[in-house]
């Protein structure tokens, strides 16, 4: 580390008990980090606005002011600063305040001062992002991608290229300029234009015998969990159904004191729903095959692949495990969730246990009641963001985490699809005989402006059961509405959050590997 970067590496510790934390505050500083101290939240407050901090750690119960009051007023006072809690507190409602009022990290005591050195390692890392010749990075990474995507571009090139876009949109929400923001969401568009297109070329080859495909959700077990099994140290599934990359940017932060995080990511199937997406990430095959080998695997209905005993024959047939090996559970709201996490005793006993959240019906729960007769949809990426890092806590998956990472256990964290903001309605005519979605429809006879929707015309061939015949998919930001409905839903649902239809956000979809610290 040179010498002018040096000094800005500062901590604020707030501890009221912080004489009892000296080894700590002496191994910070042996890492290269300046480390102050306050023992209440009055001096923490008043030491914040005279010095420049890159964070503060900050004890949640202190005499006084209390830790979540003055981390209220420190983000008051100064909204870029980043505020890692630090707490002993086994309650729900205090990691739920904490997210409320914008925590950047979240530490449990006993801490390893191991974990507090690679959490504050992070947090500075991405303050040196934010603030450090912020336009010339992005000029020089929006060349970078415009060259990579102008040549023979490859999924991992696509992958790499998504994730960099999802943390722009986290770095310019938090401290853009308004110039910058134009810039990117131009960037975006154009890099999601020519993605599309990438995407239609090449599906139904993927979908038939050309090799160089992409790592699509149908292969995850056989990737990541097979080869586990044969060690006997599988990891735990966590699927939150519907993460977005930017979404998981948004939470990881929160997670990085109890886990090192890789993030990966895998691609979607077409239509991204779950008869399609879902059924094949736990079946380990393309739906036209698992279709062939069981009735019920033939377009079973969303509620029907909520249930736990159908998931997991799936998984037996994945995983080649017995009924016996297999522990599959499921949350559908927020409170089952929380549910879950107080009951978690002898979770991960099973030789294969998978956690499903429905993520986004949860995001659509907790912002309608937090909203009540007022229009409840987020309107902007930074809503979803912050719904995200929410239900972190609101769904009780923050605490399952916390337990998983007492036991030392390995978590694996992804979705089946992700999902996307729409912002477009389009009309579309088509019989009322077969299911409707916002960015599916299935039948013979649909018609639609072909510029803004997929056709997969020939099932078969792009490894789906033909039972329901043709599909159209919308593209981008779009939704299908019905010409006799569009004056409601081309206004109403706008800024909602869906998934099956064909945008980078759904099919690339974060696959995150939790090592606990």
């Amino acid at each position: 580390m040179s010498n002018i970067e040096e000094p800005s590496r500062r901590i604020l510790w707030v501890d009221d008990e912080i004489e009892f934390l000296r080894a700590h505050i002496f191994f910070l500083e042996d890492h290269g980090w300046i480390v102050d101290k306050a023992t209440n939240g009055h001096d923490a407050l008043s030491m914040a606005l005279r010095e420049n901090y890159d964070v503060v750690l900050l004890d949640e119960q202190m005499a006084g002011i209390d830790g979540l009051t003055t981390l209220q007023r420190l983000k008051k006072s100064n909204p870029l600063l980043f505020v890692v809690m630090v707490t002993k507190s086994e309650e729900e409602h205090v990691m739920e305040e904490a997210i409320g009022r914008n925590i950047d990290g979240y530490l449990t005591k006993p801490v390893n001062p191991a974990q507090i050195v690679s959490l504050c390692r992070s947090l500075f890392n991405t303050r040196s992002l934010q603030t450090h010749h912020q336009t010339s990075r992005y000029v020089r990474q929006y060349a970078e991608n415009k060259a990579r995507i102008m040549g023979p571009v490859q999924p991992a090139d696509w992958e790499q290229i998504h994730l960099r876009l999802s943390q722009w949109d986290l770095d310019l929400a938090a401290n853009g300029s308004e110039g910058l923001r134009e810039t990117h969401n131009g960037q975006k568009e154009d890099t999601e234009n020519t993605f599309l297109h990438y995407v239609e070329t090449r599906w139904y080859g993927w979908m038939g015998r050309e090799r160089q495909k992409p790592n699509f959700v149908s292969e995850l077990m056989n990737r990541k969990f097979v080869p586990r099994l044969k060690t006997g140290k599988a990891p735990i599934l966590l699927v939150l159904s519907g993460l977005r990359t930017d979404q998981w940017l948004a939470m990881q932060s929160l997670l990085e004191g109890m886990f090192e995080v890789k993030v990966e990511h895998q691609w979607s199937l077409l239509p991204g729903i779950p008869e399609v997406s879902r059924l094949c990430m736990f079946g380990g095959a393309l739906q036209k095959i698992l279709a062939a080998e069981k009735p019920e695997w033939c377009w079973p209905s969303p509620d029907k692949l909520r249930d736990p005993s159908l998931l997991s024959g799936l998984l037996q047939r994945s995983l080649n495990l017995g009924e016996n090996d297999i522990d599959v559970r499921v949350a559908v709201t927020c409170e089952q969730g929380r549910d879950l996490s107080r009951r978690a005793d002898g979770l991960g006993s099973a030789k294969m246990t998978t956690v499903l959240f429905e993520f986004a019906q949860m995001s659509w729960e907790m912002r309608s009641s937090q909203r009540g007769d007022v229009d409840p949809l987020p309107l902007t990426g930074e809503d979803h963001r912050n719904a995200a890092r929410m239900l972190l806590a609101h769904a009780g998956i923050f605490h399952l985490l916390r337990r998983l990472q007492r036991e030392e256990r390995e978590v694996i964290i992804t979705a089946e699809t992700g999902s996307t903001v729409v912002d477009e309605a389009i009309e579309v005519f088509c019989s009322d005989d077969q299911p409707h979605g916002f960015r599916v429809q299935f039948g013979k006879e649909i018609s639609c402006d072909e510029r803004h929707a997929f056709f997969l015309e020939n099932p078969t061939s792009a490894a789906l059961n033909p039972g329901r015949g043709p599909m159209a998919l919308a593209k981008g930001r779009r939704f299908f509405t019905q010409p006799n409905k569009y004056q409601y839903y081309g206004t109403s649902h706008v800024g909602k959050l869906v998934t099956g239809g064909l945008s980078m956000s759904e099919i690339l979809v974060p696959l995150c590997i939790l090592t606990p610290r």
